[in-house]
């Protein structure tokens, strides 16, 4: 979600979703902090999306058409979100160009985004936007600034013994291998 020159903060809620998500291999050494926020923060919250109940839509309601989009359009979003990023990926750009504009909008103003995880099965991410006035960035030792802080005593270090994969079987068709 963090287009070049633009700082974000990333984040997890556990320590075993903190380290699924930098995708370490077996023997690598993982260290992990405990960070806490200094104020209460604000979150566009993806993860509600799933526990949501809607209310019933009717096919001959005038607005099923505009409700039902935005549902998908959501649900996509959320799954843009939350895949991870391979090197000839291009979708990123639309992920980048919605955490911008749910940074800037005028009409609540959020300090990040929270996410599930595609690499912990149940764990949340969350990305938080850089406090800096637009002006700082041009400031030579200007350094990004977040409403967090690092529990100093809270870090630790992981050695990674064991990475577990599930896959599921896919159907190829024969003229597209």
């Amino acid at each position: 979600m963090s287009p070049a020159g633009v700082p974000l903060m990333y984040v997890a809620a556990d320590r075993q979703t903190a380290i699924a998500e930098v995708r370490p291999s077996i023997g690598d050494k993982v260290v992990v902090g405990e960070f806490v926020s200094k104020r209460e923060l604000h979150f566009f919250d993806f993860t509600v999306l799933s526990k949501l109940t809607h209310a019933e839509i009717s096919l001959f309601e005038t607005r099923y058409r505009h409700r039902t989009d935005r549902r998908l359009l959501l649900e996509y979003l959320h799954d843009l979100i939350a895949r991870p990023v391979r090197a000839h990926d291009t979708d990123y750009v639309m992920t980048q160009a919605l955490a911008e504009y749910i940074r800037y909008c005028d009409s609540q103003r959020f300090d990040g985004i929270a996410f599930r995880s595609v690499q912990c099965d149940g764990g949340i991410n969350f990305v938080l936007f850089d406090k800096s006035a637009p002006e700082a960035l041009q400031v030579p030792d200007w350094t990004p600034q977040f409403d967090m802080s690092i529990a100093k005593e809270a870090v630790t270090t992981y050695e990674i013994r064991r990475v577990q994969y599930e896959s599921v079987e896919q159907q190829v068709p024969c003229w597209q291998l």
